[in-house]
C-alpha cells in the first residue's frame, strides 16, 4: 500500500473515532482507534515483508507485541490497545487510545 493510502486509512479511522467520542460512544471510539493501529501495524509488517493477510487489528497488535525489536514506547502503546475495559466502559489510568494510535506510526518509525 502506498504511503498516502495507509495514512489516509489511518486518518479516516481516527476521524471516526473522534466523532464517536464526541457522540458519547467511547466503545466505538476504541474500536476505530484499534483499527487505525491495525492499519499502522500492517504497514510496518508489509515494509518488513511479513505476510499479514487475514489478520485482524487485534491479531496484528498481539503479534507486534511479541517482536523483540519493538521499542519500550511502542510496547506501552500496544499494551494500552489490548487492555480490557473496566466496568462502565472506561480504560484505567486515563488511557486515550486515539492519542496512542496517533503516536504509533512515529514510534514504529513509519513517518
Amino acid at each position: 500500500m502506498s504511503y498516502s493510502q495507509w495514512k489516509n486509512n489511518v486518518e479516516a479511522e481516527l476521524s471516526r473515532a473522534k466523532e464517536a467520542r464526541e457522540s458519547g460512544n467511547e466503545g466505538q471510539a476504541r474500536v476505530c482507534a484499534r483499527r487505525a493501529a491495525g492499519t499502522i501495524i500492517r504497514e510496518y509488517f508489509d515494509r518488513q515483508g511479513t505476510d499479514t493477510q487475514g489478520m485482524s487489528a487485534y491479531d496484528l497488535i498481539q503479534t507486534l507485541q511479541d517482536q523483540p525489536e519493538i521499542s519500550v514506547e511502542s510496547r506501552e502503546i500496544l499494551s494500552h490497545l489490548v487492555q480490557r475495559v473496566a466496568p462502565g466502559g472506561v480504560l484505567s489510568g486515563g488511557i486515550d487510545l486515539i492519542a496512542d494510535a496517533n503516536k504509533l506510526s512515529q514510534a514504529l518509525h513509519l513517518e
